[in-house]
């Protein structure tokens, strides 16, 4: 049974991928074994609570340990880009600036500090 539209991956995987390939965390399946993370983070982000329950069946987590690894893989899922970034896990703290865009000044303050030379 396919987990997601439009992508290959099937539920059937998860079982097999933590008993054979050593996979432990929501986020390093999403991530690592299936980059479905770097494809489309809101896929990985909608598909997160059903690998949890199946990783959390096939390694036999408690349902706190399955809850703290979900929270942890929708946390790692929110920071990736894809065609659907989760802009709001990218904000500063303090004045909401957004860590992901690029702007002049920190293009500039990122080659001052590598050494390199822009005309």
């Amino acid at each position: 049974k396919k987990r997601r539209d439009g992508y290959p991956y099937l539920e059937c995987e998860i079982e097999y991928a933590c008993k054979h390939e050593m996979a432990c965390t929501v986020a390093d399946y999403l991530t690592l074994r299936t980059r479905l993370a770097y494809l489309d983070s809101q896929a990985a982000f909608l598909a997160a609570p059903k690998v949890a329950d199946l990783m959390g069946k096939a390694l036999g987590w408690t349902k706190k340990e399955k809850k703290q690894h979900l929270e942890e893989a929708l946390n790692i899922c929110g920071t990736f880009g894809g065609p659907t970034p989760n802009k709001s896990l990218g904000k500063g703290e303090k004045d909401g600036e957004d860590k992901f865009r690029i702007t002049q000044a920190k293009l500039g303050k990122g080659a001052k500090n590598s050494g390199a030379i822009f005309g």
